[in-house]
């Protein structure tokens, strides 16, 4: 499997802050990408997602993206939705407008 260099992010220092725009749709694995940003925050820190959706709306913008080389379509709402969760998100807001989704979200702490 094709690896890009979101997917294996490591930073010297975890910062408190991760912002994503467009990314999602353009990686092998978005999952793997959403961990690898979460693996990077500090304590407290948060995901900020700029991300078009597959909806009549976005997909217009989705489509271009697609046509210019994306690997694949945008996700829906439910999919985006979804993605987080599996990779260990909390969603703590989230505004949909016009075919895209501007979402905060903080890692699920677990405690052993």
């Amino acid at each position: 499997m094709l690896v890009s260099p979101l997917e294996s992010l490591k930073m010297q220092e975890r910062v408190d802050a991760v912002f994503m725009g467009e990314v999602l749709h353009w990686t092998p694995s978005s999952q793997l990408v959403l961990k690898a940003a979460r693996n990077q925050l500090k304590q407290g820190g948060f995901l900020v997602l700029a991300q078009t959706l597959y909806s009549s709306l976005g997909m217009k913008m989705g489509l271009i993206g697609y046509l210019l080389g994306a690997l694949r379509p945008p996700p829906t709402s439910s999919e985006l939705r979804s993605m987080l969760k599996v990779a260990g998100y909390r969603v703590e807001k989230w505004l949909e407008s016009m075919g895209v989704a501007l979402v905060r979200a903080s890692p699920i702490v677990t405690f052993v």
